[in-house]
């Protein structure tokens, strides 16, 4: 998602910065938007930062997904079994009727 948002943004650099810009792309990933305004200068922090932002959100999105299906995963998993019906309530009516009578 990065190095897309980030590709899309480099025609907007300076024309001096553009040839550097496809090496970046680890920094913008990573965040550090400080090291790419060094690197390239002018406005590259702020496309830098905009690049890295949806990634930001896709991962945290991810991330919570797979949150919510381990949670449902060990509430199946570790809930206590299911209680034994009783032996007296499983049987057949005729047999309950034949224990009465003796």
């Amino acid at each position: 998602v990065v190095s897309r948002a980030w590709d899309s943004r480099i025609p907007l650099l300076p024309a001096g910065s553009r040839g550097g810009a496809h090496r970046l792309v680890q920094q913008v990933a990573g965040g550090e938007a400080a090291t790419v305004q060094k690197s390239l200068g002018g406005n590259a922090f702020r496309l830098a930062v905009d690049s890295f932002v949806p990634g930001m959100r896709a991962a945290l999105l991810v991330a919570g997904v797979l949150m919510l299906v381990a949670s449902a995963g060990a509430f199946l998993a570790f809930r206590p079994p299911r209680p034994l019906p009783e032996p007296a309530a499983s049987y057949p009516a005729s047999l309950a009727r034949y224990d009465e009578a003796r």
